[in-house]
């Protein structure tokens, strides 16, 4: 599913008043979901039953994604929802970052051993 919070178009169309909204396929998918705070989702199926669906934060930016073939991601983003701090997969793979007040990446580090420190060293 596609997830956003600004385009409720399905709901204004057919003056929905009533939540969660839900619209199904023929063969009784559901296609779109909408709930009262007006996170919308949209799904896509092909024609194999593949699918997949996304989900997004307050900020446009993606925080989860699956599919029908069980592969997965997901992403955590900073108190502001602009920068990326947390990101990890299905497959075991997974990375963390910080950033200072200016939103300058100051670590890094991954789940194969890779670290970046940048971070300001304290003298004692």
């Amino acid at each position: 599913m596609y997830y956003s919070n600004d385009k409720p178009a399905q709901r204004k169309a057919l003056n929905v008043t009533l939540y969660p909204f839900e619209i199904k396929d023929a063969n009784g998918r559901q296609i779109y979901h909408e709930d009262s705070n007006g996170y919308w989702g949209k799904a896509e199926w092909g024609k194999n039953g593949f699918w997949w669906k996304s989900k997004y934060n307050s900020k446009d930016r993606q925080t989860y994604f699956e599919n029908s073939e069980g592969f997965w991601w997901k992403s955590e983003y900073s108190n502001d929802g602009l920068n990326e701090t947390y990101f990890e997969n299905s497959e075991g793979y997974w990375w963390k970052r910080e950033y200072n007040s200016e939103g300058d990446e100051i670590y890094y580090e991954n789940s194969k051993g890779k670290i970046i420190d940048k971070r300001p060293k304290l003298l004692s």
